[in-house]
């Protein structure tokens, strides 16, 4: 297969991704035309419909042409046959994209907590941290840790991973 074919592969994935979310912004129109509002705010239908409409058809258009859309991106010569990866590769790979994954959503974890961290300090009354919030703040750290892991570490853990498979 030619990258083109990959990345027409990856088009309609995320063509199925935007179709989804499409979907799921259908959802307010229902609660529109149930009450006039969305979550208690006036919202023109228009922008409503379009909301989800959009992405939608957007969607259906990828979905259709995904070569065209692939080739488009790519230049010519960028458009050759991929050589197959191997078994230990396709495993490095997905550990990285989990470790990025986890890594997003540590990140914003850890900004909330830094966040509150510094208006607690900078409050006059202090906002009170309950065992819970502890506990969350401790494992937003580890997570931040684990996917460092994850990303640093990842042709170490998947050649063991191999060695434990055989």
């Amino acid at each position: 297969m030619k990258s083109s074919d990959y990345l027409a592969i990856a088009v309609r994935l995320f063509a199925i991704m935007l179709f989804i979310y499409g979907l799921d912004q259908l959802l307010p129109i229902f609660e529109l035309i149930a009450s006039g509002t969305i979550n208690g705010m006036n919202v023109s239908p228009f922008f409503a419909i379009a909301a989800s409409i959009i992405p939608i058809l957007f969607s259906l258009v990828l979905w259709v042409f995904p070569l065209s859309v692939s080739n488009s991106i790519l230049k010519p010569e960028m458009d050759r046959e991929v050589v197959p990866l191997s078994q230990g590769s396709w495993l490095v790979i997905i550990l990285i994209g989990i470790g990025l994954n986890t890594l997003y959503y540590a990140i914003v974890d850890s900004m909330f907590w830094f966040y509150f961290l510094h208006m607690s300090s900078q409050s006059d009354a202090p906002l009170i941290m309950r065992g819970e919030d502890k506990a969350n703040l401790v494992i937003s750290v580890l997570e931040v840790i684990a996917s460092l892991f994850l990303v640093l570490k990842s042709k170490t853990i998947s050649k063991f991973i191999l060695k434990i498979s055989k």
